[in-house]
Parts: structure tokens; sequence; C-alpha cells
């Protein structure tokens, strides 16, 4: 929006307000707030040779533990420690699928059927 203000606005917001060398006529007791930095420029700041002499260096990135795997949920890690695990496993699957198939055949039987 396009707002013109007119030089009395003015001196109207200077009385209700105050400046920073007079306070306000209007308001009792109130001043307008100052601004905590006086150049807003913080990266000029900061990029400062006086600042950056003063500072300390930087630190090396710092190295991370590695996340402990646990190896009885997670096969490969499980097979990192234990290469004969993966053996296991697939004569208990076997096994596994041996004993359902000979309860089907078991099940048939009894059921009268095939």
């Amino acid at each position: 929006r396009f707002c013109i203000w007119v030089q009395s606005a003015f001196e109207k917001l200077d009385s209700l307000y105050g400046t920073w060398r007079k306070p306000s006529t209007m308001k009792s007791g109130y001043n307008l707030p100052r601004p905590k930095m006086t150049n807003t420029d913080l990266a000029r700041i900061i990029n400062s040779d006086e600042i950056q002499r003063s500072i300390r260096p930087k630190r090396p990135a710092a190295h991370r533990a590695t996340l402990k795997k646990n190896p009885l949920k997670n096969l490969y890690v499980m097979l990192r420690l234990n290469p004969y695990a993966k053996s296991l496993r697939r004569q208990q699957l076997l096994l596994e699928q041996r004993r359902k198939k000979d309860k089907e055949t078991i099940a048939d039987k009894q059921r009268g059927g095939k």
C-alpha cells in the first residue's frame, strides 16, 4: 500500500512516542526502545579480521561411534560373527518345512482323505 505522511503526522508521532532525546508528552514514563546493535550487519562483524583473530580455531570433525546391531535380529551381523549360522538357519527352515509336510499328511490320513 502507498501511504503519504505529512509533517504534522510525524510531529504527532514524536509527541505520542517521543524521541531518543526527549521523552513522550502524551504517555507518561514511555521511552523509545533503543536498538541493541548499532551495526546490524552481523555477517560482516563475525567475518571481520578483529573477530577472526580472537576466536579459537575450528575443531576437527568428531568421529561418531558406529551403532551396535543385535546379531539375534540382524542376520548379516550374525553371519559376520558366526559364519556357520547360515547353515544352522537353513537346517532349521528345512526341518520346519519337513515337520509341516508330515503334519499335513498325518491330518489327511486321519480325515480319510487321499
